[in-house]
């Protein structure tokens, strides 16, 4: 994520959202704010937060993109870094470890909430386990105009 920040253009905003059980953004005492890769003070702090992250909880991709749709200004395209489908879901209750078909039904839903004519590129991380993910991020960028990638298990090392 470090990477794609320094890779971004020098004129664009960015805001990074986190999401496991809950959504939030990455510097929550900023609002909604959108940041300028010219402000090495926030991008220190951007940073920053990331390395502390400790990924944990389940994945719940449809409060995400139900957070997106609440942000003040919605963003000209996401980009998704995930390892695979989500298990949570707020529509459909479940206890205890998810199956294949509640995972799907869970990314279904989230989809559904997506804000319309923003392109989703997902980086699919390699995860063994999960056989309908790709499909269903290539389902996604095809319909949105976005981007499948899913790097190599050495990346960013090879």
């Amino acid at each position: 994520l470090e990477w794609m920040i320094a890779s971004l253009d020098e004129k664009t905003r960015f805001q990074l959202l986190l999401f496991n059980d809950d959504a939030s953004l990455i510097l929550p005492d900023r609002g909604d704010e959108w940041f300028a890769l010219n402000d090495r003070q926030t991008l220190k702090q951007v940073v920053g937060r990331l390395r502390e992250i400790v990924p944990g909880g389940s994945a719940n991709l449809e409060r995400a993109f139900f957070r997106v749709r609440t942000l003040s200004r919605l963003p000209d395209a996401i980009v998704l870094l995930t390892d695979g489908l989500p298990t949570a879901s707020d529509s459909f209750l479940s206890e205890g470890a998810t199956n294949d078909e509640q995972r799907i039904r869970f990314f279904r839903e989230a989809v559904r909430g997506l804000p319309e004519r923003i392109p989703v590129s997902t980086i699919l991380m390699p995860m063994s386990g999960d056989p309908a993910a790709p499909a269903l991020f290539w389902e996604l960028a095809n319909r949105t105009r976005g981007a499948l990638v899913s790097p190599a298990r050495s990346w960013p090392e090879a």
